[in-house]
């Protein structure tokens, strides 16, 4: 009693791959002992991955940065950002800023 699995902060029989999570990132978490998601892990991610506002308000260690981050990264991946090694911006967001700011080649304005 007491332990996070029987305070029901887990969602149990909903897995990360059924969020729809990058395997690649899916074996990281297993790699540090994160099998399963939390519930409101479970409750956001769907939101994010579908590009949706999302505002997550929960208690200290129920998992509110994953739940922001993991969907995050999946998008990225899937664009091939992360695997390219490149920022996570496309060629046209950058031109975009670079446009705002003044500076062609982006960055801090002048």
């Amino acid at each position: 009693s007491g332990t996070a699995e029987s305070s029901g902060l887990f969602s149990e029989g909903t897995s990360w791959k059924m969020l729809g999570i990058e395997r690649a990132f899916i074996s990281k978490l297993r790699a540090r002992n994160i099998t399963c998601p939390t519930a409101v892990q479970v409750a956001a991610i769907p939101r994010v991955l579908q590009r949706k506002d999302a505002a997550i308000q929960c208690y200290t260690g129920s998992g509110k940065t994953l739940a922001y981050l993991l969907p995050l990264l999946t998008l990225y991946y899937g664009r091939g950002t992360i695997r390219k090694n490149k920022a996570p911006l496309t060629k046209n967001e950058r031109r975009a800023c670079s446009r705002k700011d003044g500076n062609e080649r982006g960055g801090a304005p002048k």
